[in-house]
């Protein structure tokens, strides 16, 4: 039977055209990262009734589906967008990789070891939709769930649900997604090492990729998220300095 699950479909962008480009040795050590930054914590527990996690990673795909109709599932949202925010910055930031995806809640279910479910093909598309911006797309039922499951409070519902707005940013259509860069920038202890590393791998990208139109549009919009947090990391600084 389907049962209310957290589901998180992510990928790497330009993966075939990494593994032109690379060696097997360096796409190796990325899909290492990319497989320990985005799977949950594996730790025995004797709690009873705790629903796990579970992960499944094929090539450059990792689908982590956590049932969130049982008790122990306190912090659940928010700890999983936080692995794919250390995932997003770590690799961009160290392998000058960026990844792509979405976060769901809704129906699925785990048969003869495969998962299933509308929650599933939901997640799939929201990696999937057009444009295909380098950037993990979060579904509106995610925030729902937050507010009306009480097995995912740690305190209460304002506190989670603040918790867990504060990862997000929403872009002019109303999409929110995962808002690595300034998360990124606030917990480390040198942000400014951060932007630069971002500032630079853009200028890069969208120097070599200047004559292919298509794949240049997705560090254009990645320069104007840049831009755009570092505005509000600004206003931020200005507003705590006065």
């Amino acid at each position: 039977r389907y049962e209310p699950m957290l589901v998180t479909y992510v990928d790497i962008l330009g993966f075939g055209e990494l593994v032109t480009r690379k060696s097997a040795g360096e796409i190796s050590r990325i899909l290492r990262v990319f497989n320990e930054e985005t799977a949950p914590p594996r730790f025995k527990h004797d709690i009873p009734g705790m629903p796990t996690e579970d992960y499944v990673s094929f090539s450059d795909l990792t689908l982590t589906c956590t049932p969130l109709g049982k008790r122990g599932n306190q912090g659940a949202v928010f700890n999983q967008i936080l692995r794919n925010i250390h995932a997003q910055s770590i690799l961009l930031i160290d392998e000058g990789v960026l990844i792509r995806g979405g976060i769901t809640v809704g129906p699925a279910t785990k048969s003869y070891r495969k998962y299933f479910g509308p929650a599933i093909i939901e997640a799939y598309k929201l990696e999937q939709k057009k444009p295909g911006h380098p950037r993990i797309l979060v579904d509106e039922s995610v925030l729902r769930a937050v507010r009306e499951n009480p097995l995912l409070w740690i305190h209460d519902r304002e506190d989670e649900l603040q918790a867990v707005e504060r990862f997000l940013a929403r872009d002019e259509a109303g999409n929110s997604f995962v808002d690595y860069l300034r998360i990124a920038v606030e917990e480390v202890e040198d942000g400014a090492f951060v932007v630069n590393e971002h500032d630079k791998l853009i200028n890069k990208r969208l120097a070599e990729y200047a004559t292919e139109p298509d794949i240049r549009a997705k560090y254009e919009w990645l320069r104007s998220y840049h831009d755009q947090t570092v505005a509000q990391l600004t206003r931020t600084k200005r507003r705590r300095l006065r």
